[in-house]
């Protein structure tokens, strides 16, 4: 479900960008985005990364985007 536009940010190069908010798998979590800059998919919500359960809950979403 689409909920609007979040800031985002890339765990590889740094870049920071506007992206569709998606909810992922009916969670409160959104969806990653693969980063125009660089490509990668480890992007999260800029709101978490300070929050040490969240980025591990990411973690286990790029491995398993990564290892499709």
């Amino acid at each position: 479900m689409l909920r609007g536009f979040i800031k985002f940010h890339c765990t590889e190069c740094g870049n920071n960008f506007i992206g569709p908010d998606i909810e992922y798998a009916a969670t409160i979590f959104s969806m990653p985005l693969r980063c125009p800059k660089c490509q990668s998919i480890r992007t999260l919500p800029k709101g978490y990364l300070t929050q040490p359960n969240n980025l591990k809950f990411y973690k286990s979403i790029w491995e398993r985007y990564e290892n499709k």
